[in-house]
């Protein structure tokens, strides 16, 4: 994501729109509304972004927050009973957990917050009952620690909690949702764990480097459904109007994966896919409002797309089942648990005669953008919430990638720069905004983490990897790191390794370079560089600097590895593409031996000071973009040169509609729209009115 600024007749291969700059301040980020998908930002709500700060680092925070590694779960065995079909908001239940401990230790401590314990009781693994000294519940640390009168050793102990609870009314946890049905309101209870709020639901170890497996029975009306990750194992009436509906046992997966939901007078239909590559059963299940239109489309694109998904990463969907659920009020767009995707009804239901060509889009990126987490998110989860982007980055790049190929009328891949690469590139000018990859501890830091550098930027850093290594070997490198860390936590240095493997294989870099030693630049640091091409006597100068809005007073002597491609015109329709990899801590590089004119010898030693030269030049370095390469590459190069306009060299308006128009007449249709959409970005920036 290099940010090339025209020194000559260079294109413009990034994007930058003008944003205050917070010089000397600590890690800032960008939070989006609620009910909007941070990895499919609405254009017309760029404005309400909100800059958050975050906390001060010290490690005394670090060793609170984080649980201790002394002990570790293996299974859940989870019984909860509700009477929301009743609008009974309390709910009662137990979790037993099979606990390893893997040093000897007094203490075993978990989360626990909202619930009010009524027994604690800890067995070994003879079911001898261990005397319990003192519990503890720290509610600013959202933990419970459980003391023990004799140390534990080194081994299998079951702990078994009983609990009650009250249904939250925030869209977070385990929540109560309604509808209307006709004058009578009808009341359903659904979670929403990610990041960190299994934890109010019931007592667990909810970090998401821990994985266990999770076998979950409810009690709910007779006339209720219910549903969680695994498919429905037994249902046994239990007398009073209730029943209890029983679930097979999940893979081992993070708690923030866990889901259920207790519906109430829902609509549904299925689909059964038949392998290979695997069988599914599909269903989805909406409010009784859901047009059969609507259900049928969202049940069909839902077959379409995990298809779609197991064959790009070459890795069948494990699960026996995978549904959908609608509900009214949803915390994001929608959530990717593993069996049990929940969105915000307007994300997954489409009906051509009442709905939008926007609505369209929305539901099929989001259903992909949920598709692709049953892979890169639940099969393997990043260690900690520092490397969310291993999740959230990659599912906004595919997001587009692969809508496209589901979708192919509707330019996915060519929306990526408006909709994810400028709004990344709008923010990250900013010296204070956090890298990638950043380490945080308490609630609201983990929360701030949902944000445009975790989605648009991750993806944006992905998708130039993709192009820079060379799509066959990205997907290779892809492919592997999925089959080999399935079923695992994640962390950065794994990505690095498939991608290298990958890029030795296809001898994509030079032998004294890897993967891990580009990449890490983009990921631990944050910011982009701004490259200057100049061109004297045959011979291209290339030089990087830290891109900060201009009128900033700080300055920043970061570097990164950047892959840069040019292109040589060396007689009429004939064009020579270069690339090679300017070196992190380097300012310049140089290319010498060019005799051909460059960009159909549109060049100048300097840039014009007279502003008809800058249209000219404007024009033809647009004029050249337009009749090269494929329409997304010319999207591409036009709305980073209309960001280039309003940002690094800012003209007269009637200047630059004069260029916009030379630029739009040149290109095709498809392009005209993409300029106007970048023109509505502008005008809905931050600061902008």
């Amino acid at each position: 994501m290099a940010f090339i600024r025209i020194g000559l007749s260079v294109l413009l291969m990034c994007a930058l729109a003008p944003v205050a700059l917070r010089a000397q301040q600590p890690t800032v980020t960008a939070s989006v509304e609620r009910h909007q998908q941070p990895g499919h930002l609405d254009r017309s709500k760029l404005h309400l972004l909100k800059h958050q700060q975050f906390s001060e680092r010290s490690s005394r925070v670090a060793s609170q927050y984080r649980l201790p590694n002394d002990t570790i779960p293996e299974s859940y065995l989870l019984e909860l009973s509700s009477n929301v079909h009743a609008e009974d908001f309390s709910y009662g239940g137990s979790v037993a957990i099979r606990v390893r401990v893997l040093q000897t230790t007094r203490s075993i401590v978990l989360h626990s917050l909202y619930s009010k314990l009524v027994k604690v009781e800890v067995r070994n693994a003879n079911q001898l009952n261990i005397p319990i000294r003192i519990v503890e519940e720290d509610p600013a640390l959202e933990t419970l620690t459980i003391r023990t009168d004799h140390e534990l050793q080194r081994g299998i102990y079951q702990l078994t909690i009983l609990f009650e609870n009250t249904l939250r009314d925030d869209f977070g946890g385990f929540y109560r949702t309604s509808y209307n049905s006709g004058n009578e309101v009808r009341y359903s209870a659904v979670t929403q764990f990610q990041p960190v709020d299994a934890r109010t639901a019931f007592p667990c170890y909810d970090e998401p480097g821990i994985r266990a497996t999770f076998t979950i029975s409810i009690t709910s009306g007779v006339g209720t459904k219910v549903y969680s990750n695994m498919p429905i194992k037994s249902t046994t009436i239990t007398g009073n109007g209730l029943k209890q509906t029983r679930f097979h046992t999940t893979p081992s997966m993070p708690t923030y994966l866990v889901a259920f939901a207790i519906t109430n007078n829902f609509a549904s239909t299925r689909l059964s896919l038949r392998g290979p590559p695997s069988s599914i059963n599909m269903e989805l299940i909406a409010p009784p409002t859901v047009t059969d239109t609507a259900q049928t489309y969202g049940l069909d694109l839902g077959g379409q797309i995990i298809r779609t998904v197991e064959q790009y990463f070459n890795q069948s969907y494990d699960l026996p089942k995978l549904d959908q659920l609608a509900v009214p009020d949803f915390y994001f767009a929608a959530m990717e648990n593993w069996g049990l995707v929940i969105y915000e009804e307007r994300y997954l239901l489409y009906d051509e005669l009442t709905s939008t060509n926007r609505d369209k889009e929305n539901v099929i990126a989001t259903v992909v953008h949920e598709f692709v987490h049953q892979f890169l998110g639940n099969l393997l989860t990043p260690h900690w919430w520092s490397d969310l982007s291993l999740s959230e980055g990659f599912a906004t790049f595919y997001e587009y990638y692969l809508s496209s190929m589901v979708e192919p009328s509707i330019r996915f891949k060519e929306k990526f720069t408006v909709e994810a690469l400028q709004p990344a590139l709008l923010f990250d000018c900013d010296i204070n905004v956090r890298p990638i990859s950043y380490n945080v501890e308490t609630r609201a830091d983990i929360e701030r983490m949902f944000d445009i550098i975790s989605y648009q930027k991750g993806g944006s850093i992905f998708r130039m990897f993709h192009y820079a290594l060379g799509e066959l070997t990205f997907v290779k490198g892809i492919r592997r790191y999925i089959s080999v860390n399935k079923g695992r936590s994640v962390t950065p240095d794994d990505l690095f390794e498939s991608l290298q493997v990958a890029a030795s294989e296809d001898a994509v870099l030079p032998l004294s370079l890897d993967v891990g030693t580009i990449m890490r630049p983009w990921i631990f640091q944050s910011g982009y560089p701004v490259v200057t091409v100049t061109l004297s006597n045959g011979e291209l100068t290339f030089m990087q600097e830290h891109f900060l809005y201009r009128g900033s007073v700080v300055t920043s002597d970061r570097t990164w590895w950047i892959p840069i491609t040019y292109h040589v015109h060396q007689s009429v329709g004939t064009v020579q593409s270069q690339q090679f990899w300017m070196p992190q801590g380097t300012s310049q590089r140089f290319v010498t031996g060019l005799t051909a004119n460059v960009f159909n010898a549109v060049g100048f030693d300097a840039l014009p000071a007279d502003e008809h030269e800058i249209q000219q030049l404007r024009s033809a370095i647009i004029e050249w973009s337009c009749r090269s390469g494929s329409s997304e590459c010319r999207t591409e190069a036009l709305a980073r040169m209309l960001n280039d306009l309003n940002g690094l060299a800012p003209l007269p308006m009637y200047l630059k509609y004069s260029v916009y128009c030379g630029g739009a007449t040149i290109a095709s249709p498809d392009v005209l729209e993409t300029l106007w959409l970048v023109d509505l970005f502008k005008n809905s920036s931050p600061g902008r009115r």
